[in-house]
């Protein structure tokens, strides 16, 4: 499964692990939630989400951005993020 589902309160309905990162990120698709809401497919083996996702964070070297699309089971990161897989398109890999 690649997209996993949250039944629990927290500001995100569901989560996908990201390569580029090395975490999870979230998404919510219910709207009047007070954050922003992306469509889902329902395919946890084959997501596609849309608009794309952009993740802006730091860590010890300083700010970080992760952005990116998912279509048909994969992850295409924009050139804007600031890991490894900049520029690449990877499938997703499974939550466990």
């Amino acid at each position: 499964m690649k997209i996993l589902t949250l039944n629990d309160n927290s500001q995100f309905t569901h989560l996908f692990f990201c390569e580029g990162c090395g975490c999870g990120h979230g998404f919510n698709t219910i709207p009047n939630r007070g954050v922003p809401t992306w469509s889902y497919n329902n395919d946890s083996e084959s997501p596609t989400i849309q608009p794309s996702i952009l993740v802006r964070s730091g860590n010890a070297n300083g700010p970080t951005v992760c952005h990116s699309f998912v279509t048909a089971g994969r992850i295409q990161y924009l050139p804007d993020s600031t890991h490894p897989l900049a520029g690449q398109t990877v499938e997703l890999t499974d939550m466990d």
